[in-house]
């Protein structure tokens, strides 16, 4: 399945079947996008949790809710204020770091193939399949990836098509790209034989680097 082809016959019909009333244009095509959720409802809190490398939970209302607004709104809109999240050089300076950082997981990886070494994927999440696909990384570099979920059991991963099988012995793997990074303390605890080996997790961010 191309799933480029598939999106495309997916989206359209999406669109077109938003229900509500009013709508607009999308740009010159002839799709038409439901108004924007801000000109219907409004946030009334926010709130920030470190889980999963930080999460924002918006809390939202119609507009003509009597709810208070909480002083949290403005606190949050202050922060990305002074962050300067509202600037486009920030994000285009986000974009650069992104392609340097692709760059050096990309010469790591290689490098390691160059040298006859077995890699696999631990953790075949939505965030890794993501990453993944930014690096253009496919079977030419993992050999397959390993998952706790049993809905992935027999999948490959989107676009790169790297298959996903149960976890298993990992006495032939020589290298893990460790894609559910931000559980690496407990996932290197329970794999400690693998570590004992002398064998090593890749961790890909904030810096490429091994563990232990």
């Amino acid at each position: 399945i191309n799933t480029e082809d598939e999106l495309t016959k997916i989206i359209p019909k999406s669109l077109n079947g938003i229900s509500w009333k009013k709508s607009m244009k999308w740009s010159d095509h002839d799709l038409s996008w439901g108004r924007p959720l801000r000109s219907i409802l409004s946030i009334f809190d926010a709130k920030h949790f470190p889980i999963r490398g930080g999460v924002i939970r918006i809390y939202a209302t119609f507009k003509n809710s009597q709810l208070t607004v909480s002083e949290n709104v403005q606190l949050m809109i202050n922060s990305e204020i002074q962050k300067k999240y509202d600037k486009i050089e920030t994000y285009q300076n986000f974009a650069q770091k992104c392609e340097e950082h692709k760059s050096q997981i990309l010469n790591l990886l290689h490098n390691i193939k160059k040298e006859g070494k077995k890699i696999i994927g631990y953790g075949m999440s939505g965030r890794g399949n993501t990453m993944l696909n930014y690096w253009n990384v496919g079977t030419d570099i993992l050999d397959y990836g390993i998952d706790q979920s049993h809905e992935r059991y027999g999948r490959y991963v989107p676009g790169m098509h790297i298959p996903i099988l149960p976890p298993k012995s990992l006495d032939d793997v020589d290298y893990v790209l460790l894609l559910a990074w931000i559980f690496a303390d407990d996932i290197i605890k329970k794999e400690m034989d693998f570590v004992k080996s002398g064998k090593k997790f890749i961790i890909p961010f904030p810096e490429p680097h091994f563990l232990p």
